[in-house]
């Protein structure tokens, strides 16, 4: 079961990452326009999933789940590039970067915790008529600037000197953002 749960979530990260904003599927010569991925596509602060189920319930809950992975998974690409940018401003005299993988685990912790906290943006279900399933589309949402001040302000950051280093690598890291190079992205 578990086993299954985790290959559900690679596939739902494979199939949205290659939606797009509001890529056009063709399945059966009908063209279908997948629910919520333009609201969570170009943004590192926003995250969309999808799932099936034969319950409302059970498809909101693991699609929500997929869109916090989906957040997740945004958030680690957006913080090993600050870490990288910030280790190479931060000379290998300083104590932080010699415990860069403590610094990473601590912030990878606080933004999971933080995701665990994000809004609902979208959420669209569709019905198959003909299997009975209910397949639920949604958008999730972090508070960006909320996010940034609790993360420059974590203990492990320490100095002020190391804080301001580390927010303006986080700072460039995140104006260089691209979403998944996708060419269906108009």
């Amino acid at each position: 079961m578990k086993t299954t749960k985790i290959l559900l979530m690679i596939a739902t990260l494979a199939i949205l990452s290659s939606c797009g904003i509001s890529k056009n599927s063709n399945y059966g010569g009908t063209d279908v326009t997948i629910p919520c991925t333009k609201e969570a596509h170009a943004s590192p602060f926003k995250g969309s999933g999808i799932d099936e189920d034969y319950t409302p319930q059970g498809a909101r809950e693991d699609a929500f789940t997929n869109a916090q992975i989906d957040l997740a998974y945004k958030q680690e690409v957006l913080i090993e590039g600050a870490v990288r940018r910030f280790k190479d401003k931060v000379r290998s005299g300083s104590e932080l970067v010699d415990s860069r993988s403590e610094m990473e685990r601590d912030i990878f912790i606080y933004v999971k915790q933080y995701i665990q906290g994000a809004s609902i943006i979208c959420e669209e279900y569709r019905n198959n008529e003909t299997t009975k399933i209910l397949t639920c589309f949604i958008a999730i949402s972090i508070n960006p600037e909320a996010f940034q001040k609790q993360l420059y302000e974590m203990e492990v950051l320490k100095t002020k000197f190391e804080r301001d280093k580390f927010k303006e690598s986080y700072q460039e890291e995140l104006n260089n953002y691209k979403p998944l190079n996708n060419p269906n992205i108009k």
